[in-house]
């Protein structure tokens, strides 16, 4: 007689320590999570539909719903049930340490000290930090001006170490200071909704960086809502650039070219802003190959750009990068290098800015994960002008920064890149050498640099 099918009341390790289980976590993808789960077991512990239902407290119904993609889990709950009931660690979901994981430490408490990074405050700046949590009514400047210190330090450490590390207390601190919002009131208001909008426009860059674009839209939108009641015009700028961004990720060039117009419009937006918004709009509209205008933002880009670098020390918090002239060098050569796919003189003089804005960023700078980005674009200009050997060395150094910082989004634009060097050309060995860094299956988020 065959044996009952009783799965464990959690994951056995080898299936939640599975790579492909790990990165479906990471890019919050439950559909292909459950799916995972229920194909990589077999019975008697086999986990079913019902099963994992069961264990998350959803209907299978719900689950198979999941299972066909028929729906996305945004709301944050229920990936912890998830968590829960699985036994998946916490920080794979993004979240806090779960209670089970046992760490106790001051960080796995919502509102603990330990979630504000001590290191970069004082014991007083901490303390006022979380007793203006507990009790809104303590906000004052100082509170204010410590929680603007701890997203600083955030910010550059994202620089260091990628987005992936950094989103799990970014999102346990958002959500301690979304009570505090809703608690706060009077003069200090304006000021400490400011500061969480820059928050929520962090956590939707590094979630927008991780793929997981729902949630980085849902970011985006709280983060207009704070921006727009705080009266910052250039945070509320940022915002829909960001937005924009996010169009370009999804393939979105329709809305990325007008959400970068919008984000210009305002002639009190600082002007720091306003050039790198006539640069991403100049980007979309050389994907859809409209040289004419594209050339045109470009010349706007640039004006903006050399007002700009005259007046750094307007730049907010929120855009440091913009200070550097390399930044805008590189943003020239990415539109360029787009121009370049189909005539060869922009893609000379892609090369030529992209290499020569990577070298002009600041030190601090150079192994970040977004300037990651700008090494694999530089890549593909050597791919572009049948050049394989500078092609593969650019497209390594940008594969070492990042699985260093599990950049899942730059991840699969060099799987796809490899692929195209492997096509054109397989006997040469620069191109097994550069496949060696970048093993991963590509994942099913949108990208438009794959065939591009």
């Amino acid at each position: 007689m065959p044996r009952r099918n009783q799965p464990p009341d959690h994951l056995p390790v080898q299936i939640r320590d599975h790579v492909e289980v790990v990165r479906a976590c990471r890019e919050w993808n439950i559909g292909r999570l459950f799916r995972l789960i229920n194909n990589l077991t077999e019975e008697p512990a086999k986990f079913t539909v019902t099963h994992i239902g069961r264990r998350c407290g959803l209907t299978p119904s719900r689950v198979l719903e999941y299972m066909k993609d028929a729906h996305q889990v945004t709301n944050v709950s229920i990936v912890e049930r998830i968590a829960d009931g699985l036994g998946i660690p916490g920080e794979r979901l993004g979240l806090v340490a779960r209670p089970w994981e046992g760490s106790g430490s001051a960080a796995d408490l919502p509102n603990g000290s330990g979630l504000w990074h001590p290191k970069t405050l004082t014991p007083d700046d901490t303390e006022r930090v979380v007793g203006a949590i507990h009790r809104p009514s303590r906000i004052d400047s100082q509170v204010i001006d410590s929680l603007a210190n701890v997203l600083a330090a955030q910010r550059r450490l994202e620089d260091d170490v990628g987005s992936a590390a950094v989103v799990v207390p970014v999102s346990a601190q958002l959500d301690a200071l979304k009570g505090m919002v809703v608690g706060a009131r009077g003069a200090m208001r304006p000021k400490l909704v400011g500061v969480t909008g820059q928050w929520a426009l962090f956590a939707g860059w590094l979630t927008a960086n991780l793929g997981r674009f729902e949630v980085s839209q849902a970011w985006f939108d709280r983060a207009a809502e704070w921006a727009a009641e705080s009266g910052d015009v250039s945070l509320s700028s940022s915002v829909l650039s960001w937005k924009g961004h996010l169009a370009y990720l999804t393939g979105q060039f329709g809305p990325m070219i007008g959400l970068s117009q919008a984000a210009r419009r305002d002639p009190g937006v600082v002007i720091a802003q306003r050039a790198y918004d006539a640069y991403q709009e100049a980007r979309g509209h050389a994907l859809v190959k409209n040289v004419v205008e594209a050339e045109r933002c470009l010349g706007e880009a640039e004006v903006f750009t050399a007002e700009a670098l005259g007046r750094a020390e307007e730049t907010p918090p929120w855009a440091y990068y913009h200070t550097s002239p390399g930044f805008y060098v590189m943003e020239h050569g990415w539109v360029l290098r787009y121009l370049g796919r189909h005539d060869r003189k922009y893609n000379t003089l892609a090369t030529e800015y992209l290499a020569v804005g990577l070298d002009e960023l600041p030190v601090e700078m150079q192994r970040s994960e977004w300037a990651a980005d700008y090494m694999y674009q530089l890549a593909v200009c050597y791919l572009q002008s049948d050049e394989p050997n500078e092609a593969c060395r650019r497209a390594a150094q940008a594969a070492e920064i990042a699985n260093a910082t599990g950049a899942v989004q730059l991840i699969d634009k060099l799987v796809a890149l490899h692929a195209q060097l492997t096509k054109t050309w397989p006997a040469l060995p620069i191109v097994s050498e550069f496949g060696e860094l970048v093993t991963q299956e590509p994942s099913s988020a949108a990208n438009p640099d794959a065939t591009t």
